[in-house]
C-alpha cells in the first residue's frame, strides 16, 4: 500500500506488501514490529482500569452487588476513552501503518474521549454483571439458571456489538445510534467470524479470571491489547468489506497529518 520499505519511528520495519494479511507469520511480524506501541498503550489502559478493578475486587470480597455496578459505571467512564485509543493503536499495528504513533494516540484520545464515555460505562456494567456471576460460581453459591442465562446472553450480545463498534467510533463521524445499528447489522451478517472473535475473547478473560490475582502479571504484558488485536485479525476482512476500512484508515492518517 505504501510501496517500498517502510519504517516506523521506533525503528521497526514494515517490510512486505501490507495487502498480504493472510501470509504465514503476518500477525506475529506486526506484533514484534509494533510491540512498543502495544505495550505502552496497554499499560496506560490498564492504569485507567485500576479504579474499576479496585471497586470490583471490594464488591466481590464484601459481596456488594451495588458496589460492583457503581464501579462498573465510574470505572467504565474512566477507562472507556483509553480503551478506544488503545483499540486504534491495535488497528494501526495490525495494518502496520507508519507514523508518529504516540502523537496519533494522543490525538485519538483528545478527539474521541467524549464519545467513548457511554460505551465504556455500558462495558463496565457488563463486566460487573459477569464478575458477580463468576464470583458466585467460584464461591459455590447457587445461581438461578435464568440469571445465569441472562448474563450470558448480555455478554454475547455486548461482545458482538463492541467488536464492530470501536472501529466505527474511531474512524467514522456517525452518531452513536447509527454506529450501534451498523454494529448490530454487521454482527448478524457475519456470524461465523463474530462468534470466533467472541469465543477467543471469552476464553481469554475467563482464563484471566481463573488465574486472579496471578493474572496481574499477564495483564501487564498481554493485558487488553492481545484480545483486541486478534479480534481485529478475525473480523478485519468483514470490516474492510462493509466499511472500506483500509480507505478509512488512510483518510484518518491524512487528517492527522501522518
Amino acid at each position: 500500500m505504501f510501496g517500498g520499505q517502510n519504517f516506523n519511528n521506533m525503528g521497526g520495519t514494515l517490510g512486505g506488501p501490507q495487502e498480504d494479511r493472510h501470509a504465514t507469520g503476518y500477525s506475529f511480524h506486526m506484533i514484534i514490529d509494533n510491540l512498543t506501541r502495544l505495550l505502552i498503550t496497554n499499560l496506560i489502559a490498564i492504569l485507567s482500569m485500576v479504579p474499576a478493578g479496585i471497586g470490583f475486587s471490594l464488591g466481590a470480597l464484601w459481596n456488594l452487588p451495588l458496589l460492583l455496578l457503581l464501579s462498573g459505571v465510574v470505572g467504565g467512564a474512566i477507562a472507556g476513552p483509553f480503551y478506544g485509543a488503545l483499540y486504534d493503536a491495535c488497528l494501526q499495528s495490525y495494518r502496520g501503518f507508519p507514523g508518529r504513533w504516540f502523537e496519533r494516540y494522543r490525538k485519538v484520545l483528545r478527539r474521541e474521549w467524549k464519545r467513548c464515555l457511554l460505551p465504556g460505562i455500558v462495558l463496565g456494567l457488563v463486566a460487573a454483571l459477569s464478575i458477580n456471576v463468576l464470583d458466585n460460581v467460584q464461591s459455590g453459591n447457587a445461581i438461578p439458571m435464568g440469571m445465569f442465562a441472562s448474563v450470558l446472553v448480555i455478554w454475547i450480545v455486548a461482545s458482538a456489538v463492541y467488536l464492530y463498534l470501536w472501529p466505527q467510533l474511531i474512524l467514522l463521524d456517525l452518531s452513536l445510534r447509527n454506529i450501534l445499528t451498523n454494529a448490530r447489522l454487521m454482527a448478524m451478517m457475519h456470524p461465523a467470524v463474530t462468534f470466533a472473535a467472541i469465543g477467543l475473547q471469552t476464553i481469554y478473560w475467563i482464563f484471566m479470571f481463573i488465574l486472579y490475582p496471578y493474572s496481574g502479571i499477564f495483564m501487564m504484558i498481554l493485558g487488553v491489547w492481545f484480545p483486541a488485536f486478534f479480534g481485529i485479525q478475525i473480523i478485519y476482512d468483514k470490516l474492510d468489506q462493509e466499511m472500506q476500512l483500509e480507505k478509512r484508515l488512510m483518510e484518518k492518517l491524512e487528517e492527522d497529518g501522518e
